[in-house]
Formats: C-alpha cells, structure tokens, sequence
C-alpha cells in the first residue's frame, strides 16, 4: 500500500513540493543558527551552551517538517532521514563562515531569514497540513512544534 494507492498521487506531489520548499528554507535558516551559535559561544560560554540546547530542541521538529513530507512524497524514511540531515548542515557550515561575518551582515541574513521562515510557514506547511488526509498528524505536529520551541526559548532563560 504506497501514498499513492493511499492518498493519490496528487498528493504525493503537494508532499515533495513542501519538503523541497521547506528543506531549502532551512537551510537557509540554518546557516544564520550556527553562526550565531558560535559567536555567542565565543563571547560567553555559558550563554553559548544555552543556546545550543534551545537551537538543538527546536530542530526537532525543523527536521520532522523535512523529514516527514519528504518521506511521504518519496515512500522511503530513510530518504527523509537523509534529507533532515541536509538541511541540518548548514547549521555547522554557518559556524565555519562566522569568522567571515560582520555583525551589520548578520543582522541582514537573519531578517532575511525569518522572512522566508514565516513565507514558508504561512504559504506551504500549515495549508498542507490542514489538507484532510493529514489535518490529525498535522495538529499534533503544530503542537509539538510549538512545545518545543517554547522549551528552547526556556533554556535561554
């Protein structure tokens, strides 16, 4: 029984749209995370572990909105495995560029970012989510997702 048979392959197309939208986006969101993780590592160790720990809870559920689509559009976890992990990349490849970076230009990535971070958000994630083959799974990853971020914001705390 493929998504196909399940859910018609119209379906498997919204999926692989969506983890191909949101796996971009994030690595574009990523790359910011992990020069910002080192910088603040550097200028305060304690406040850089923090951060670390609330990057890396809210990463979860990151990689489950790549993971997930992508394993449906394509029938194989393993391949959304593997896509996760791309896009989480970016994140140590971004602390390698930080010696690169000034402060001006990193404010300018992350407002970039976020923009594209709410587009995907609000244009891709939460519509397909909300379709009535998957609205069940869709709530409680929007919960999830939420959770999570509010533990991460906790830990920096």
């Amino acid at each position: 029984d493929t998504l196909a048979d399940r859910f018609g392959s119209r379906t498997q197309g919204s999926a692989m749209r969506a983890a191909l939208v949101t796996g971009a986006a994030l690595l574009l969101h990523n790359l910011p995370e992990g020069i910002l993780t080192l910088l603040t590592n550097v200028s305060d160790p304690q406040l850089g572990a923090r951060t670390a720990l609330a990057i890396a809870l809210h990463n979860i559920p990151e990689g489950l909105a790549v993971a997930v689509p992508f394993a449906c559009a394509t029938g194989s976890r393993a391949k959304g495995a593997v896509a996760a992990l791309v896009s989480g990349l970016a994140e140590p490849a971004g602390a390698v560029l930080a010696a690169l970076v000034t402060p001006g230009l990193l404010n300018g990535i992350v407002a970039v970012v976020a923009g594209i971070m709410l587009w995907v958000a609000a244009a891709q994630l939460l519509p397909a989510a909300f379709e009535p083959a998957w609205r069940k799974m869709g709530v409680t990853g929007f919960c999830v997702g939420v959770l999570m971020m509010i533990l991460g914001i906790a830990a920096l705390a």
